[in-house]
């Protein structure tokens, strides 16, 4: 087993070719960490009763070169949400928000009525 307790963390990889590869890594002793959008996609390697987890970043606004010019109190350092994805993937959750502020703003914009999406959309 070429990947015996070595630990594969793949990014957008949550269905088609790249999901059999992680299944593929799993095979060779990998412990998989996929990051994708789809929450049911969790579901799906749980039944399939293989270790895969599936980890959905939720990001906020990361300080990068897509977010410069905004100097607002939801970006974050970049060094700060690595160390977030690093916790969340330690503490074997299915979601992680980028940064805990994000979570706030994500329920907000879950609880708005469409019309006020529509508004400002």
């Amino acid at each position: 087993m070429p990947f015996k307790n070595k630990v594969a963390i793949v990014t957008g990889a949550g269905q088609g070719i790249c999901f059999e590869i992680c299944s593929n890594l799993v095979k060779q002793g990998a412990r998989v960490i996929l990051n994708d959008v789809d929450e049911a996609l969790a579901i799906k390697a749980k039944r399939m009763k293989k270790d895969i987890r599936i980890i959905c970043i939720e990001p906020g606004f990361v300080d990068t070169k897509m977010v410069e010019g905004y100097k607002r109190f939801w970006v974050v350092p970049l060094d700060k949400a690595a160390r977030q994805i690093i916790a969340g993937i330690e503490k074997k959750k299915q979601k992680v928000y980028i940064s805990k502020r994000w979570w706030l703003i994500a329920r907000l914009m879950r609880l708005a009525p469409f019309w006020l999406y529509k508004k400002f959309g």
